[in-house]
């Protein structure tokens, strides 16, 4: 874990104790991000749930609280046509639904290089908000977008140089 004076940033997240790590420390507050590999927002939480259970000794339903009390965002990302693309935002409802995470649609995919803006994030996070101002910030992660998109990236490079 590498820490910044505005982000936490964890390389990915393989094991329990990574996971445990990373929530405690954005669920006070230090907004931050991860890697970790599933093929949607929920698969994502049940294997984050298995991992903190193995590893960190966290019953189901704690782990899918700290999930939801620490996650903002989960950005889904592939590839297409041989460049890696986002294919969907969603957003954390921090309220568990019958013991399940829920999650609220901002952005999706629809192909040839178009998004369809679902919804405006509405959770916020302490002094810092950890959700960037505009969700076309996120779409800076788009290969297609990068050049559009490049003052974005290069502000988000000098938080993380001062450090």
């Amino acid at each position: 874990m590498r820490m910044t004076p505005d982000y936490l940033v964890v390389g990915e997240v393989r094991d329990g104790w990574a996971a445990q790590a990373l929530f405690r420390a954005m669920m006070s507050d230090h907004p931050g991000m991860s890697t970790f590999h599933a093929e949607d927002p929920h698969t994502a939480v049940k294997r984050i749930s298995l991992l903190l259970q193995a590893d960190g000794n966290t019953s189901v339903e704690a782990s899918r609280e700290m999930f939801a009390a620490a996650v903002d965002w989960v950005v889904r990302i592939g590839f297409e046509d041989g460049r890696r693309r986002v294919f969907e935002v969603v957003e954390v409802v921090e309220e568990l639904h019958s013991g399940q995470v829920k999650f609220r649609p901002l952005v999706k995919y629809e192909g040839n290089g178009r998004w369809l803006q679902l919804g405006l994030p509405e959770r916020q996070r302490g002094y810092i908000s950890a959700i960037p101002r505009h969700w076309r910030e996120v779409l800076a992660l788009d290969a297609h977008k990068r050049g559009h998109y490049q003052a974005i990236l290069e502000r988000r490079r000098a938080v993380f140089k001062a450090a």
